[in-house]
């Protein structure tokens, strides 16, 4: 589990799952490890924020967009790909969020809470 500030609340976009899914296997079988995050996702995401930091080398690095005390968003390339948002509800960037839901529901993605037992459809909150 990824630690964080108690102001921040994390939360990732997965493919959707299939029909009947369990909440508890969504990640695990649902990741981006199945299928690869989408180029036009990436993109989208990579242009919200300044990327500040780069951990790893090669195959496994980890891109950090944002400022990771306030809103950030984590490319991670290991074993696939992974995506992690932390947003900072201290300071609601509500633009911010609208994007990322925007980004996310373009691929027909969900999203799963830091715990990944959440999903919820991002399409229709706006």
């Amino acid at each position: 589990m990824e630690w964080m500030a108690v102001w921040q609340f994390t939360f990732k976009p997965i493919p959707r799952p299939a029909p009947g899914a369990s909440p508890e296997d969504l990640w695990a079988r649902f990741g981006w490890e199945v299928q690869p995050i989408p180029e036009s996702l990436l993109s989208r995401l990579c242009d919200l924020l300044p990327l500040k930091e780069t951990y790893g080398t090669g195959d496994d690095v980890t891109l950090v967009y944002g400022e990771q005390s306030q809103n950030d968003i984590h490319v991670f390339y290991e074993d696939g790909r992974a995506v992690s948002f932390r947003l900072d509800l201290r300071n609601p960037d509500v633009p911010l969020l609208r994007a990322i839901v925007e980004a996310t529901a373009a691929v027909d993605a969900v999203f799963v809470s830091s715990d990944e037992r959440v999903c919820s459809r991002p399409s229709g909150m706006w």
